[in-house]
């Protein structure tokens, strides 16, 4: 499966303290604005009063602009109080030297104030953060309690990952001894290089690539999706900004993601893998049709519907396939699991496709026993275009058919 490479709803890492022109423009403004307002009534307040006049906007832009706007305000209005509230007026000379005493003052006051602000608003910030996450986190947890099969696990990591960071994502199953992809988002690198990291992570259950000591190059940060006993899988994040995003506390949210994962497939392998639903298929309206099975949680699965394989240019296969019928008003999803010649669906296959002139041919297996659960039979059709497009085209015409009796 690939996913698109722009998130949904992703929550940035927000940057403290970002040094931005803009920012030191309006500490000017302020600080010249305080500085006029004071200059108009400087026979009413008095030197003093004056003094905590133009220690407002720097506490102001302390608070909303940063450490760094703020200590520049804190300059500036040293140099205008001077120049304009000290005698000689107009000029920047002291003639006594005890104010130097109070223009250090005033800017360690402001250094201190400017201080106190930025960690405030980084702990906020982190705050914020942080609840975001648990609630993803959360949100995580309760999806991959009702996952079906593993792609449905694999797709809501990558959803939920991709809401807490702005990051491309692969995650490694093991498969006949080695790591393949299940899923990733497109942007995300999976060559030779990466397989051998994920491999080795699988391998050894220790963190590795970007960010860590082992095979710091990499192109991404590598983790293994354990559980209790063993390791499930490998999940890879790269990020844009690495060197903010890999904080010890990010990285306990990451191995939580990883550790979600891993228990969700764990799960899934001890009651048994429902296939996933194939996407872009039409829906069909299965009510009063013939049930198949049970699965686990009384999922009811029914025959119906239909896939389409690509054969070559000018032939489609279509198989009957079973259908999740878990939705309201009868409407399925197409599974991967082959129903028998002995199904009606095979006929009403081949009646639709006739009805439609797409020239169908029946073909039936004799190798197989015709069993109710063994794959008998298929039906070829002569017709070029989109498998979804001919699927829906078919399911229409099988649909109508049910409906007219």
């Amino acid at each position: 499966f690939l996913f698109a490479g722009k998130s949904e709803q992703p929550v940035p890492e927000e940057k403290i303290g970002i040094i931005s022109p803009l920012n030191f423009v309006i500490s000017a403004l302020a600080v010249i604005l305080g500085s006029l307002f004071g200059f108009l009534l400087r026979d009413i307040l008095g030197q003093i009063n004056l003094l905590f006049l133009m220690l407002l906007p720097v506490v102001l832009i302390a608070i909303f602009l940063g450490r760094g706007p703020s200590i520049f305000a804190a300059v500036l209005s040293v140099l205008i109080f001077d120049f304009l509230f000290i005698p000689p007026y107009f000029t920047f000379a002291v003639s006594d030297v005890r104010y130097f005493l109070s223009y250090i003052l005033f800017i360690a006051f402001a250094f201190v104030i400017s201080n106190l602000a930025s960690n405030l608003q980084y702990k906020v910030q982190q705050l914020q953060q942080s609840e975001s996450r648990n609630t993803a986190l959360y949100e995580l947890s309760q999806d991959l309690v009702t996952a079906q099969n593993i792609d449905q696990v694999l797709h809501l990591m990558i959803r939920h990952a991709r809401q807490i960071f702005q990051c491309d994502m692969a995650i490694f199953l093991p498969e006949n001894g080695e790591v393949s992809v299940g899923a990733s988002t497109d942007r995300f690198q999976v060559n030779q290089k990466e397989f051998g990291i994920a491999a080795w992570v699988w391998h050894n259950g220790e963190p590795a690539g970007m960010g860590t000591d082992t095979l710091p190059e990499a192109w991404a940060y590598y983790l293994p999706m354990k559980t209790t006993d063993t390791v499930k899988g490998v999940v890879g994040f790269h990020f844009d900004n690495p060197e903010q995003i890999l904080t010890p506390e990010n990285k306990v949210v990451i191995d939580t993601i990883a550790r979600l994962g891993a228990l969700a497939i764990e799960r899934i392998g001890a009651e048994g893998d429902v296939p996933a639903p194939l996407p872009g298929v039409y829906r069909c309206n299965l009510s009063g049709y013939e049930n198949a099975f049970l699965t686990r949680q009384s999922i009811i699965l029914q025959k119906g519907n239909l896939d389409i394989m690509l054969k070559d240019k000018t032939k489609l296969v279509i198989w009957p396939v079973y259908l999740d019928a878990t939705k309201s008003r009868g409407e399925g999803r197409i599974l991967s699991a082959k129903v028998s010649v002995k199904s009606p669906v095979l006929r009403e296959i081949e009646k639709a496709a006739r009805e439609l002139n797409l020239n169908p041919l029946v073909e039936t297996d004799k190798s197989y026993p015709k069993s109710w659960w063994q794959t008998g039979g298929r039906v070829l059709v002569d017709k070029k275009g989109p498998k979804s497009l001919i699927t829906k085209q078919i399911a229409l015409k099988i649909n109508e058919t049910r409906t007219k009796k």
